[in-house]
């Protein structure tokens, strides 16, 4: 027998042992995890071209907010499509995330991806969010206030006043385990802040914690 039929003969012994070896320990081909037939592609399209109310059921914001928030994003170049995952559904993974307060295991099922992925576009999202403070979040001015210089009953003694000050509860999800420490004196679970605005009801300042 020649060496080449040898080598092709020794090959073919190794290829049988290790299928014997892989069905006797129980490996097989890994089976496919995530497929469900509505698709990431197709869950946002009829996310979108839906009932409004479905949008904000999910998301907690109306579909015209939602893709101007994702357009914004797109044209300030702070998010881009990927291969497989669209600036749409990058966003809609984080915000189904936080609305929902739910796990990364939940959130792959519902969008059909790995725990990687939604991790990594969650992270990236919060990023691009914490990026957008610069255009939206203004500092007040060194004007004194039309509203406290027009009016002699406030004016000198309030000319350095930006604004009020003032505390409120927003509702919150959290899990139960948690649920003791956030329920307010009305039963409800929510989450105290302190906000400061000015006098065109413009944040001049938060404190979420």
């Amino acid at each position: 027998m020649a060496n080449e039929d040898k080598f092709m003969m020794f090959l073919a012994k190794c290829v049988l042992l290790i299928r014997i070896i892989r069905k006797y320990l129980g490996i097989g081909p890994k089976e496919r995890v995530h497929r469900s037939i509505l698709t990431e592609a197709k869950f946002i399209k009829d996310l979108i071209e839906g009932h409004s109310r479905e949008c904000y059921d999910l998301l907690c914001m109306n579909v015209g907010c939602f893709l101007q928030l994702a357009d914004e994003m797109k044209t300030r170049g702070l998010l881009i499509d990927s291969r497989t995952v669209r600036v749409e559904e990058q966003l809609a993974i984080f915000l189904f995330t936080l609305a929902h307060n739910k796990r990364n295991r939940v959130i792959q099922n519902r969008f059909q991806h790995s725990g990687e992925t939604i991790s990594h576009y969650f992270n990236k999202c919060l990023k691009v969010c914490l990026r957008l403070e610069k255009y939206y979040v203004k500092q007040a001015g060194k004007d004194v206030p039309q509203e406290i210089s027009s009016n002699p009953l406030f004016y000198p003694w309030f000319k350095d006043c930006i604004g009020a000050i003032d505390e409120t509860h927003i509702p919150v999800l959290v899990s139960m385990e948690d649920q003791s420490r956030y329920r307010n004196r009305k039963g409800i679970l929510s989450q105290n802040v302190l906000v400061v605005v000015d006098f065109n009801m413009n944040f001049q300042y938060v404190l979420a914690g």
